[in-house]
């Protein structure tokens, strides 16, 4: 059956990628102080996908904090340089001849920030792709839990109530009576657990 369009659903998610667009704007302003226009076009699409992508991304769970404190880094980096920008668009005067320590300060602005988000969303992915299986499945749950194995009850005596026991060459189960120790079916042998005997040594 085909599914309807979820419009609810859509209408929810397209405010992401128009935000992130918008604040890549002025990230691209910041940077064309130091770069040309087409290498701070890279970059601001960068910043701003960044915390996109690690929004939709599928990482295990032990890594789903570290995606988003890594993502929180790139906001933080994309409100600053918005900021900065800002602030020179208004007042174009601050640029003009300022002092050593300003231009330091922009500099290391410009150039920390983008050097070590990539290194950090770089070791992020590379640490998930290390531990998740190997099915690739898409929606695979990476942190499975382990399967307890299964309790195969040890042969018993003859006449013990627990007289269930593994077959050793079928692997399939075995019944005895309680009472006479008959190999019987897994109906003869709830008839027997329940009355004390079976057909064969009915008194």
């Amino acid at each position: 059956m085909k599914r309807s369009f979820d419009w609810r659903a859509a209408l929810a998610r397209i405010p992401l990628p128009m935000l992130a667009l918008a604040a890549s704007y002025g990230v691209w302003g910041f940077n064309r102080l130091f770069v040309p226009d087409w290498v701070a076009l890279i970059s601001a699409a960068a910043f701003e996908l960044t915390y996109v992508g690690l929004a939709v991304a599928r990482v295990v769970d032990g890594q789903r904090t570290r995606a988003s404190v890594i993502a929180a880094s790139a906001v933080a980096v994309s409100v600053l340089y918005n900021v900065a920008s800002g602030l020179f668009h208004r007042r174009p005067d601050l640029l003009i001849n300022p002092p050593l320590w300003a231009d330091v300060g922009l500099a290391l602005m410009h150039g920390l920030p983008l050097a070590i988000v990539a290194y950090n969303v770089a070791a992020l992915l590379l640490h998930s792709a290390d531990v998740m299986p190997a099915d690739g499945l898409p929606d695979a749950v990476y942190a499975r839990p382990s399967e307890p194995m299964p309790a195969y009850p040890v042969p018993m005596p003859a006449h013990d109530e627990a007289s269930q026991v593994i077959g050793a060459t079928t692997g399939a189960s075995r019944y005895y009576c309680p009472n006479c120790s008959h190999e019987l079916s897994l109906g003869q042998f709830g008839s027997a657990k329940r009355y004390g005997h079976c057909g064969h040594c009915k008194p």
